[in-house]
């Protein structure tokens, strides 16, 4: 694809980093990783009545002119979105990339229904506990569909260290792979690249 300008995006780098500061603060290491839970909702306060109440769009964001994307489209997983284009694609993986300031991986999962918000907690309460034991959850709508996004508590084991944030967002209908059907899209993250990704993901034709 084409590298896309922000400005005409319409979503700036200064949006998605003042965003992520206004979610996260720092423990005495230094570490990013503390999220202000007064700005969120955790899974138990969740209700299941789907009444979604947080997008981003374009217009919501401060653009900075020059940095440069490129869209990802996975007819894998039916979906494209916008990254910095100085990101590369990790031949180790099937859909990660990753540079110096960032990356995104992109993978899928069953559900029980269409209830996104037991299918994030069962997720979030698998015995390894990927994105630790108290993660904070936040609601979204994403291309007119209920999306979750998981944000790991300090204690997230080391081996998850690239699962900072989780995107789950719910398929219009289930995605069929092979012998497979999964109800959600999951995108790994980092904080700060969440508006970015969760304002430029669209489906793609099933």
């Amino acid at each position: 694809m084409d590298k896309i300008d922000i400005a005409v995006l319409g979503v700036g780098v200064f949006a998605a980093t003042q965003l992520a500061n206004n979610l996260m603060s720092k423990d005495q290491s230094g570490h990013m990783g503390t999220l202000l839970r007064a700005e969120n909702t955790d899974m138990q306060n969740l209700s299941n009545t789907g009444n979604d109440n947080s997008s981003l769009t374009g217009t919501d964001a401060t653009v900075i002119p020059g940095i440069a994307l490129d869209e990802f489209e996975s007819r894998k997983y039916k979906v494209r979105f916008r990254y910095p284009a100085t990101w590369r694609k990790n031949p180790r993986y099937e859909d990660k990339y990753e540079g110096e300031s960032g990356f995104f991986e992109v993978g899928a999962f069953e559900g029980t229904g269409d209830n996104i918000d037991e299918a994030v907690q069962s997720q979030i309460n698998e015995d390894y506990k990927p994105y630790g034991t108290n993660p904070i959850v936040r609601r979204f709508v994403v291309d007119g569909q209920p999306a979750r996004v998981i944000y790991s508590s300090e204690d997230q084991p080391d081996f998850y260290n690239d699962r900072d944030v989780a995107i789950v967002v719910q398929y219009p209908r289930p995605v069929q792979d092979e012998d497979k059907s999964y109800d959600y899209v999951v995108i790994w993250t980092l904080p700060e690249y969440v508006p970015l990704i969760i304002s430029t993901l669209r489906f793609v034709t099933q």
